[in-house]
């Protein structure tokens, strides 16, 4: 038999007709709390200390960036997008790098034959 002729057969009433069979409850007040945890929420705050970390050697991330001198002119082939564009900067000229990697190349290779 479905499960719907046995909630008939056992006399339970659901949906509609739960507020005329259902026992109403009464509301629980919550526990009281613990002494110890209110006076620990008015507790004064800890003196402050020293750092348990400290940090002394810095590494600065520009010291790694290639900058141009007049001597060398890097592989531009092999660089990155990012790279060629960080690059551009050190030279005087901002690349737009939603170009091609070959385009950027053309225009830091132009902007080097100009100014130097």
């Amino acid at each position: 038999m479905s499960r719907f002729g046995d909630l008939l057969k056992t006399g339970e009433v659901h949906s509609a007709f739960e507020k005329e069979t259902a026992v109403e409850t009464t509301p629980v007040a919550p526990p009281p709390r613990p002494e110890e945890v209110v006076a620990d929420i008015f507790a004064p705050p800890a003196p402050p200390t020293e750092p348990s970390v400290v940090i002394d050697d810095f590494i600065n991330p520009l010291d790694a960036m290639p900058v141009a001198n007049g001597n060398s002119i890097p592989n531009f082939k092999k660089m990155t997008k990012i790279e060629l564009e960080e690059y551009g900067r050190t030279v005087g000229i901002e690349l737009d790098r939603r170009l091609s990697q070959k385009k950027l190349v053309k225009q830091l290779k132009e902007h080097i034959g100009k100014t130097g």
